[in-house]
């Protein structure tokens, strides 16, 4: 799914639902294999992304800090082959409202803080084109309506 949103950023983010790797960092800003674990975009931008977790293992989410938790990820945007990969500073987390059975929905915020100059060069490009088709798909749809 590919849409387009404001909410809490001034920048345009593609809302775009794709599975990623997140692990945490040490402060000696090594991954920890073990650590890993995997989640859905909520959405992107060039300047960091979204995720989505579902029931999380409580050692795990007790260790994000926000402002202070660095986290790895590494991800394939939709019709791609070639992953990104990008270093992260959490700078929000929302838990559950409501207590649910394994620990429900978290949602959480990356800054990108180390991103590869052609990777973001990537997901500029795959924003926007993804944003002309959506406009140039729009178009059709009105004229066969006849607006």
């Amino acid at each position: 799914m590919v849409t387009f949103g404001m909410g809490r950023r001034r920048l345009l983010r593609l809302i775009v639902r794709t599975p990623v790797e997140v692990s945490l960092y040490s402060e000696k800003k090594t991954k920890s294999p073990a650590e890993a674990i995997r989640v859905m975009s909520r959405d992107i931008s060039p300047q960091g992304i979204a995720l989505e977790l579902e029931n999380p293992k409580e050692e795990w989410i007790g260790r994000l800090q926000v402002g202070k938790t660095d986290l790895a990820v590494e991800f394939t945007l939709p019709g791609g082959t070639k992953s990104i990969l990008a270093l992260g500073k959490l700078i929000w987390l929302e838990r559950p409202r409501v207590s649910s059975p394994g620990g429900g929905r978290y949602v959480f915020g990356l800054k990108f803080i180390a991103l590869p100059a052609a990777d973001r060069s990537r997901i500029k490009n795959y924003i926007r084109t993804s944003y002309e088709k959506m406009l140039e798909e729009g178009k059709k749809r009105n004229a066969e309506l006849g607006a």
